[in-house]
């Protein structure tokens, strides 16, 4: 789902902010911009309440798409005839069917494409100071 990769990007953005570049800096930014520094409670929100909520929901977002795989509805006939007993019919024209597992791995794989560059770039960049 889309919903996965803009969770992750909205993580990293707050730990980035909070976290790397350091809450009391980006407090000075917004006083310098603004003449005022950001109220307590935006503070925390932006330190503490944002990135445990987003985690919940991204958490939860991964669990729902492991438990339910991703599918399609096909067309599967009409109800069955009296005239015909030996072809089964269905009570329903379609039918839910799962995609296979390549078709599940290759949407996978598709859906976290985008935000693989930022752990790369992460781990790349720690690697290359610790040398």
């Amino acid at each position: 789902s889309v919903a996965i990769p803009l969770l992750f990007i909205g993580i990293a953005q707050c730990l980035a902010v909070a976290w790397i570049y350091g809450l009391d800096r980006f407090n000075d930014d917004i006083e310098y911009m603004t003449g005022s520094k950001p109220h307590i409670y935006r503070q925390m929100c932006w330190k503490y309440i944002s990135p445990i909520l987003i985690t919940v929901i991204l958490l939860a977002s991964i669990v729902k798409q492991c438990l339910s795989p991703a599918g399609y509805t096909a067309y599967v006939g009409c109800v069955e005839d009296p005239n015909t007993p030996g072809i089964p019919g269905n009570e329903t024209w379609t039918e839910d069917v799962a995609y296979p597992g390549w078709g599940q791995a290759v949407g996978a794989f598709l859906v976290m494409f985008p935000v693989l560059p930022m752990p790369l770039c992460a781990v790349y960049h720690f690697w290359m100071q610790r040398r």
